[in-house]
């Protein structure tokens, strides 16, 4: 875990070393920076950027307030929290300033050790979880930014045949009719693969998923998948081959791993070009059973690899045919395989194929 790192701002030496002391000799660890003004503060917190700043009030140059309107006026240091430690807080009136212009905390000089320690802590706990919590916003912002831009497309198409149907434009011919039918059950269902993506990763982030793992073959699940994508995969004409043998018995839990293969496959299928090759296969090592999704697809350069395993990152991608994908599947596989304690992983090489890999614990 990161150190955190704590600027002191003080323009009274004997104020600021006491509590440079105060904090070196907790047991707290903490990387502490100091500075005499608002001023150099500020370089300071742009150079370094702190976990949590406290700050004296009245001060040459720059007075804390001023330094504080400063920081909150920065996209960058916006969020560090900032305790005001002063000897003029003492009315109300000052605490309201002190706290309207952007500062968490308070604390009076002379500084009492446990209370001093006491808020740090409890400053950085807090600012912990918001960070936290604000990427969580951030990621989730993205992820329906992505799948809201995936499904216009898809949605957009439905509804055109759909109301040219009712205008009756192809009420006499019905070879017309019928592939219009197809190309909206194509669209259908790739709306549904994406909003069956979308909930599972919904019902993750609530800690709502079910987890019931059992003894049982990893060929029913990876049947049932390849039945699933036939029709897809077809399309393409490319071959699924499946090694995996019927008494090749492990622990899972079962909707989750047919989720990972679901969407390890359908990645496989997207990026494979027509009349290519699918084989998947799974062994048994000391303490893991692997399964390998192999493909003769477009391959992965690595700086992408970085980007896919990212849980953060999420962008629109296409396939050999122009399909599309969000890159919320991945991001699914691996909540699933961390639920089961187990490791996903690629190898790949461009313009050769890829080989994703996902371990599940004995």
């Amino acid at each position: 875990m990161q150190v955190p790192k704590v600027l002191i701002v003080d323009d009274d030496i004997a104020h600021l070393e006491a509590i440079i002391d105060i904090i070196e000799e907790s047991s707290c660890n903490y990387e502490i920076f100091s500075a005499l003004n608002g001023k150099t503060a500020l370089e300071i917190t742009q150079k370094e950027m702190p976990d949590l700043i406290i700050t004296d009030w009245e001060m040459p140059t720059m007075s804390g307030i001023e330094f504080i309107e400063q920081l909150k006026n920065d996209q960058k240091s916006i969020d560090i929290p900032v305790i005001m430690c002063t000897g003029i807080m003492t009315t109300s009136e000052n605490l309201e300033t002190a706290l309207k212009v952007g500062a968490v905390d308070y604390i009076r000089k002379p500084v009492d050790k446990i209370e001093l320690i006491a808020r740090i802590k409890a400053n950085l706990h807090l600012a912990e979880k918001y960070n936290e919590v604000k990427k969580l916003n951030e990621m989730k912002d993205n992820i329906f930014s992505v799948i809201s831009h995936d499904l216009r497309g898809p949605v957009g198409i439905i509804k055109t045949f759909a109301d040219l149907i009712i205008e009756g434009e192809f009420k006499n011919e019905q070879e017309k009719l019928i592939n219009i039918i197809k190309i909206i059950g194509k669209q259908s269902s790739s709306i549904f693969n994406t909003l069956e993506n979308l909930l599972s990763w919904a019902r993750c982030q609530r800690n709502a998923i079910s987890y019931n793992p059992q003894k049982q073959p990893l060929s029913n699940s990876i049947k049932d998948n390849m039945q699933l994508l036939d029709e897809i995969a077809a399309k393409k004409k490319i071959k699924i081959v499946n090694q995996v043998y019927e008494n090749h018995n492990a622990m899972f839990d079962l909707n989750s791993i047919s989720t990972v293969v679901r969407n390890l496959l359908t990645n496989a299928i997207k990026f494979t070009h027509v009349n290519g090759k699918i084989t998947i296969n799974a062994k048994e090592e000391e303490s893991y059973h692997i399964v390998s999704i192999t493909d003769t697809g477009i391959g992965i350069s690595p700086e992408r690899i970085d980007i896919i395993f990212d849980k953060t990152s999420y962008e629109t991608t296409f396939g050999t045919k122009s399909e599309k994908g969000s890159g919320l599947g991945i991001k699914l596989c691996q909540e699933f395989i961390d639920m089961h304690k187990g490791k996903i992983w690629v190898e790949s090489e461009l313009g050769k194929g890829s080989i994703f890999y996902f371990s599940i614990p004995k």
